[in-house]
């Protein structure tokens, strides 16, 4: 996805890691953490900027890191039910849903603070 580099290259967030989470004193190696966010780990902006915080952490720290994530609170049933209306050809079941997923993250998109250029990004792979 275009958003994500450019998402790590934006300016610093006083989020950090979880209390009890010292990456400060981790040695730094060559072996690579890779990370796995979905859910309610990133179901809201604020959320998203938590686990931001996380892997910006880790990234300063010099850990080699691969980042997956996976659709946020909601999304997957809303997909399934997305499914079900494809199924049964009801179209306005599906317009509704998928309206709302574009909403949703929108709206989220809208909250964090990343550079216009992403947000068009975004945009422009939601339509």
């Amino acid at each position: 996805m275009i958003i994500s580099e450019r998402f790590l290259q934006r300016k610093p967030i006083s989020a950090g890691p979880p209390e009890g989470i010292n990456v400060g004193e981790r040695e730094q190696s060559n072996n690579t953490c890779v990370m796995k966010f979905g859910g309610t780990s990133i179901g809201s902006a604020e959320a998203i900027e938590r686990v931001a915080g996380i892997v910006e952490a880790y990234r300063r720290n010099g850990n080699p890191i691969v980042v997956v994530v996976s659709a946020m609170s909601g999304v997957t049933d809303q997909l399934i039910r997305l499914c079900d209306n494809l199924k049964v050809q009801n179209n306005q079941g599906v317009k509704a849903i998928i309206d709302n997923l574009y909403e949703h993250h929108m709206s989220t998109c809208r909250q964090i603070e990343i550079p216009s250029l992403c947000k068009l990004d975004l945009q422009e792979e939601l339509n």
